[in-house]
């Protein structure tokens, strides 16, 4: 064999590989990706009840939603992150979004839960309160799946909270 074939055959089995092993990360993290989002169970927010205290003005307001997030397939959750926009109605008369931010949290490694809080301190209002307002939300979570070759968003819009 003249060496020019030989070259030519290690190029071709070279992309051969390369192509395999590409199809069998995207399949597996399609795979991956239906499996998590799949089940309304491995995406949970918020998790359990959320809890508002205040204890006067502005900077004693506390907010906090729970979540848990079951990462069930082969790949590693990368780029976690929840964002939240808070509207608070009062008195019939007062809608408006007192908080709008997002949180980073660390990567889920595969068949690792996460159960974490979204702590919500830096409120933009503040209002006296006699009564107890009513909390609703547009939660926004989003991250990198199968070596950051699929990226998601889940929207929950109009959530009450309290």
């Amino acid at each position: 064999m003249r060496p020019a074939r030989v070259f030519r055959w290690i190029v071709r089995i070279f992309i051969l590989i390369l192509t395999a092993s590409m199809s069998l990360v995207s399949i597996l993290g399609g795979m991956s990706a239906v499996n998590i989002l799949g089940d309304s169970n491995n995406i949970q927010v918020p998790y359990g009840s959320v809890s508002f205290y205040h204890t006067g003005p502005l900077a004693g307001w506390n907010l906090t939603v729970p979540f848990l997030i079951n990462n069930t397939g082969y790949f590693d959750l990368t780029s976690f992150e929840i964002g939240i926009s808070i509207e608070m109605s009062y008195n019939l008369s007062l809608n408006e979004i007192i908080f709008n931010g997002n949180q980073n949290f660390d990567d889920i490694p595969n068949g690792e839960i996460l159960v974490d809080f979204f702590f919500i301190t830096g409120f933009t209002k503040s209002y006296p309160l006699t009564g107890p307002p009513s909390f609703n939300c547009d939660i926004t979570a989003s991250g990198s799946y199968s070596l950051n070759l699929i990226s998601f968003e889940i929207h929950i819009l109009n959530y009450n909270l309290i």
